[in-house]
Formats: C-alpha cells, sequence, structure tokens
C-alpha cells in the first residue's frame, strides 16, 4: 500500500512510499518510489536498495525530508539526475526538521545556482562517506551538524557549506569551481580537509564565522586558503590572502 503525503512547494504533490520494509526493519526506497518525487513524513531508517535515476524535469526536490530523526542510508548505491544541474536538490530537509543522517552513497547531477545536491537545513544533522560529483553545489548543512568523509569532485561552485557550531572533517574536494569549504556561521570546527585543484577559494570563512578553529587543513593548486577579515583562534587576525602555516590554523599549502 502507498502512502501519500503533500509536499508544499513548487513540486506539489509527492508519494512517499513508507511500508516496504527491509530485512532489519528500514524502510526500503527504489526508484519505483520516484514517481515523480519522494516524500518521507515519518521519523525511522531509509535505505536505498537499488540504483535510482531522477528523470524529473521539473520540480523543487527530488526527495524531501518533512520529518526529524531520519536517517537515509544509500548503501552503496547511486542516486542521480538524468539532466543535469537543473533547479532540483537531490535530498532536501527545510530547516523546521531535525536530526537528519545521510550516509554511505553517491549522488551525481544535482542542483544549480542556489540548490544544493544535499540541501540539509535543519539541526543536528550529520552527512558522512558520500561521493558527490557533476553536481552544482555540493552539500548545504544547517547549524550543530556534521559533514565528515566525503568526497566531492568536478563540482561546478561551491563544495560544502556549513552553518554555526557545526564540524566539517576528513573531507576531499577536488577540482571545484568556487569554494571548497564554506563556514557561514560561529564557532564552528574544521579540520583535516584536503581542498585540491582548481578551488577559487580552499576556504572561505563568513563575516560571522568568529571563534571558529580551522586545523591541519591542506589546499593546492590556485585557491585561496584563508578569504576572511576575521578572528580565528585568541591572537591571530587574517585578512585577504594567507599562505603561512599558522600555529592556530595550520594550513598548509603546496
Amino acid at each position: 500500500m502507498r502512502t501519500l503525503s503533500i509536499a508544499v512547494g513548487l513540486i506539489g504533490v509527492l508519494p512517499a512510499v513508507c511500508n516496504s520494509l527491509a530485512g532489519d526493519g528500514r524502510r526500503e526506497i527504489s526508484q519505483a518510489d520516484f514517481t515523480p518525487g519522494y516524500t518521507i513524513s515519518e521519523p525511522g531508517s531509509y535505505v536505498f536498495t537499488e540504483n535510482v535515476d531522477y528523470t524529473n524535469e521539473g520540480g523543487f526536490a527530488a526527495l524531501t525530508v518533512n520529518a526529524n530523526d531520519v536517517t537515509i542510508d544509500l548503501n552503496g548505491f547511486t542516486y542521480r539526475r538524468t539532466s543535469a544541474n537543473q533547479y532540483t536538490y537531490g535530498i532536501y530537509q527545510p530547516d523546521t526538521y531535525t536530526n537528519l543522517t545521510v550516509r554511505n552513497g553517491t549522488l551525481r547531477r544535482w542542483g544549480t545556482t542556489s540548490y544544493y545536491a544535499i540541501g540539509a537545513f535543519g539541526y543536528g544533522n550529520l552527512i558522512e562517506r558520500m561521493t558527490l560529483t557533476e553536481c552544482y553545489n555540493g552539500i548545504k548543512a544547517g547549524r550543530t551538524c556534521v559533514v565528515r568523509a566525503c568526497r566531492l569532485y568536478g563540482i561546478e561552485s561551491d563544495g560544502i557549506s556549513i552553518d554555526a557550531n557545526s564540524v566539517a572533517t576528513g573531507n576531499v574536494l577536488t577540482d571545484g569551481g568556487r569554494y571548497a569549504v564554506y563556514v557561514a556561521g560561529e564557532e564552528c570546527v574544521v579540520k583535516d580537509n584536503s581542498a585540491l585543484g582548481s578551488w577559487s577559494a580552499g576556504l572561505n570563512m563568513a563575516a560571522e564565522a568568529t571563534n571558529s578553529l580551522v586545523v591541519a587543513n591542506v589546499v593546492s593548486g590556485s585557491g585561496i586558503a584563508v578569504q576572511t577579515t576575521n578572528w580565528f583562534g585568541p591572537e591571530w587576525r587574517a585578512v585577504g590572502e594567507v599562505w603561512t602555516n599558522n600555529p592556530w590554523l595550520n594550513i598548509t599549502r603546496y
């Protein structure tokens, strides 16, 4: 039996199939569920059971999360849009929801302009062990979120964006367009990330990104290591292009 959910947005009605369970009790997601999109409206664990191609030419989001406490496991599969860089989020969570986890898979050909492959705008989210490629923008995370152990390459504009009290760690970002890691809010940790290749800025700290710890990151190629005028630590202020291995920031360029 199919359960229908109403998603408020540009795509109108999105069907969500919630009654197909894997052997471990997780709810299964397959190609057949995207007609044209899929909405999660109940807490729980969801798992992809096959590669999924999103073929709809319009729409705001292909997979929408309208619930708290949701885990989406791509289970090693690829979730892609067949038409490159259309105005669509691959996975979208409004900022009114909390505690979303997305892990273990590949997203391809999602987002454009202000749209991201993963737009997890809520509070307390975790995004880990994901590969994103051929997307316009990669990952946008809200406040108090963690983005870790992800691989992004061939991103046209921004790679990973985090907001206040969040962590980006252990990510590898290769050959992108604008910012590899963008920090939009205060008291964040950016640690052990690698921004390699053609980024305009390997790391960009916004005006609001005060009291943040940035340590043990690597920037290579022509990218600017730090692009900010804000305080990062007790005794240090960065202005413009900074290439030194500061003991607080500990950013290495090669």
